[in-house]
């Protein structure tokens, strides 16, 4: 009896192990880590710095280099006597460097720079828009799990009581206290209750597999979902992601006003050109 028992308990005990209990935040991490709007941000920071670079390198000195070389087989002669007039060399090059440089650009730079960051602040934010969106959805998917997982429970506690019941009625029916049909009722109720705990198990798997697609993440169907606690936080500040979309899209909009303006501003440049030919 003893062995038994040992049995009976690391059987138990290796079930309960092998189930998973997933919550609703590790969802939104896995969504996080899984869902490719979400890796977009790293990308956004990337291009960014890149875009920021170029446009800084306009401070720097520009060259220009041109340079051209041709061989003439034939080269017009001065048909004048006595004249000190040259004719062409058959061989002719010439190459040239010019340098620009930008003293005084009346802030056209850092109103480039300035509109860049602006627009990647809202690009930025529109990708955390996206996921917050994407965490309605989740919640939507875990909470009707959960509905399921509750209705499944309701339904087998309703079965073991029909079930007791029903055994009540038929033994009543074997002593002759009630009609020989009274327990058919019952079966029939039975019947449509193991219908619905059929239902609400397919209904249950559907979800679970719509949420491994959202989260990225296979998720088996034994998984028991934990109930998240809620808790209520009244803040007089109503802070949504798609609130600071809104002001960091009318703050790209003045940078980009901004940078209109300067460029219609003088600029001072200073140059240098230099170079040799033949001739």
């Amino acid at each position: 009896m003893r062995y038994k028992f040992l049995i009976i308990f690391l059987l138990v005990t290796s079930i309960s192990w092998s189930q998973k209990v997933l919550t609703i935040e590790e969802c939104y991490q896995l969504a996080k880590d899984n869902y490719p709007l979400a890796k977009q941000t790293e990308m956004l920071h990337m291009q960014q710095d890149y875009e920021v670079a170029s446009i800084q390198a306009e401070r720097l000195p520009q060259l220009g280099l041109d340079a051209q070389a041709t061989y003439q087989s034939d080269v017009i002669e001065v048909p004048i006597p006595d004249s000190s007039v040259e004719s062409p060399n058959n061989e002719q090059y010439r190459a040239s460097i010019k340098i620009n440089q930008l003293i005084y650009g009346s802030g056209l730079i850092n109103a480039k720079t300035n509109l860049i960051k602006s627009q990647f602040d809202v690009d930025r934010k529109q990708v955390e828009v996206n996921i917050y969106q994407l965490k309605g959805q989740i919640n939507q998917l875990y909470y009707s799990i959960l509905l399921m997982q509750e209705n499944h429970e309701l339904l087998l506690l309703q079965k073991a009581q029909l079930k007791t019941k029903l055994d009540e009625v038929k033994s009543g029916v074997e002593h002759g206290v009630l009609l020989p049909t009274s327990d058919k009722a019952i079966e029939v109720e039975l019947l449509k209750i193991d219908q619905n705990i059929e239902s609400t198990i397919k209904d249950k798997a559907s979800l679970i597999h719509s949420l491994s697609l959202l989260i990225g993440f296979e998720i088996a169907i034994d998984t028991a979902f934990e109930t998240p606690l809620v808790s209520m936080t009244l803040t007089p500040d109503l802070k949504r992601p798609e609130l600071e979309l809104f002001h960091l899209k009318k703050a790209a909009i003045d940078a980009s006003s901004l940078l209109l303006s300067k460029e219609n501003t003088p600029k001072l440049f200073g140059f240098a050109d230099g170079g040799f030919g033949n001739p």
